[in-house]
């Protein structure tokens, strides 16, 4: 139907014996839609969040049994409209574009996005193309024991006005809206190793510019701030480039 979409393409290498079991069943699949209407699919696709909106995707998935553990998806999004909670407000996006992969296992997870790009409906926030990286370990205990985070750039504004979306702690929500925190971070890299029961081990990179925030909690605010940190949890640098800092 072009109410749902203008092409719809399908191919798949799937192995199994019973049609109706698909618990027994593992392979590929890819699926190409242009001209997709979103909210037009939940009628057959059970959509883990409240989404909708209209443009392209390519999706490479791989499955066992009626589990995805691996997918990659192109994704080419317009108008946008994305509720991850019942009790949070609705995103609502002009576009969203780039490319979005996953790993899913006993052993962990992985995430990653390559030039993915957004631009609110209202033209407040334009976030520009981002590489980024997430991987979580898990133990025998199915406790998370290390993790890598990784990202090109970050702006720091953008994040912020983009966490009242995400279903976080109602407190840090309160307090990232009274830090109003600025700037810019690119050159990201964070890995640690680690469970809740001991101190973990840590290693940091990253390079920021403008960096500021308001004041209040005790804190003094601050604006202008650059320079970069490379450290662990044993020693670091902490170097300032900052020529129009206050405080």
């Amino acid at each position: 139907s072009n109410e749902l979409a203008g092409l719809l393409e399908l191919r798949g290498d799937l192995v199994g014996a019973d049609p109706a079991s698909l618990s027994g069943w593992h392979g590929q699949l890819f699926a190409r839609l242009e001209g997709a209407a979103l909210g037009g699919w939940r009628s057959w696709i059970d959509y883990p969040v409240s989404i909708d909106g209209r443009g392209a995707l390519n999706a490479w998935l791989t499955f066992d049994g009626a589990r995805i553990v691996s997918s990659l998806i192109d994704l080419s999004l317009r108008s946008v409209r994305l509720q991850l909670d019942g009790t949070l407000p609705t995103l609502e996006l002009m576009r969203l574009d780039g490319r979005i992969g996953g790993d899913f296992g006993p052993e962990g997870f992985s995430v990653s996005s390559r030039g993915l790009a957004m631009s609110f409906a209202d033209g407040s926030i334009d976030l520009p193309r981002t590489d980024a990286d997430l991987r979580i370990s898990r133990g025998a205990d199915g406790q998370p024991n290390a993790g890598h985070f990784a990202v090109n750039r970050l702006d720091v504004a953008a994040l912020a006005r983009l966490a009242q979306y995400l279903p976080l702690d109602a407190a840090l929500h309160r307090q990232l809206a009274a830090l109003a925190p600025d700037g810019q971070l690119s050159g990201v890299s964070l890995d640690w190793k680690g469970t809740a029961q001991a101190a973990p081990s840590w290693s940091v990179v990253a390079r920021f510019d403008g960096i500021g925030f308001t004041a209040g909690g005790g804190w003094p605010g601050m604006a202008g701030l650059s320079g970069e940190i490379e450290g662990n949890d044993q020693s670091g640098r902490f170097t300032l480039a900052s020529s129009g800092a206050s405080i």
